[in-house]
């Protein structure tokens, strides 16, 4: 707001006491802003609270893209440790197929061998089956000559 000094009315009156004579009196009306100057200050108004708001969203957003950011981070650290775990178990894996072929090779070295060592004894049996407890206990009972109180051959 301002103060815009107005011009006297038109009427000729006499000086009033206190001012130099022949000078008129001026009085002080006081001007609000009109309309185009309420618009434009509302305007500005309206512009000032979308900018916050805007600003209240765009830190809302940043804290969603900062945790966007920390899970991508563990994800790719966590996608690393799986993939170098996987790597190193292949590794022992292709080990391990090593060792089992290299193993079947020496099986088949020794068994050539036996086969070569009882082709020349000639005389080696194969081993008897053993057969368990029960059954030799069972045999012994019922293919046995009469050991038993009534039971004859």
């Amino acid at each position: 707001m301002e103060l815009i000094p107005t011009p006297p009315p038109l009427s000729r009156t006499a000086p009033r006491s206190g001012l130099q004579s022949g000078a008129e009196a001026v009085t002080l009306r006081l001007v609000g802003p009109g309309r185009l100057e309420r618009g434009y200050q509302l305007q500005i108004a309206r512009l000032s609270r979308d900018m916050e708001a805007l600003q209240g969203v765009h830190h809302s957003l940043e804290a969603e893209l900062d945790v966007a950011r920390l899970v991508e981070r563990g994800t790719a650290r966590y996608v690393e440790r799986v993939e170098t775990r996987m790597q190193a178990e292949q590794a022992q894996t292709r080990r391990l197929l090593v060792l089992m072929g290299s193993l079947q090779r020496e099986n088949e070295r020794l068994a050539s061998r036996v086969d070569t060592l009882q082709a020349r004894l000639g005389r080696i049996e194969p081993a008897r089956e053993r057969h368990s407890l029960w059954k030799r206990i069972g045999a012994a009972l019922f293919h046995a000559p009469a050991i038993l109180p009534g039971r004859t051959a």
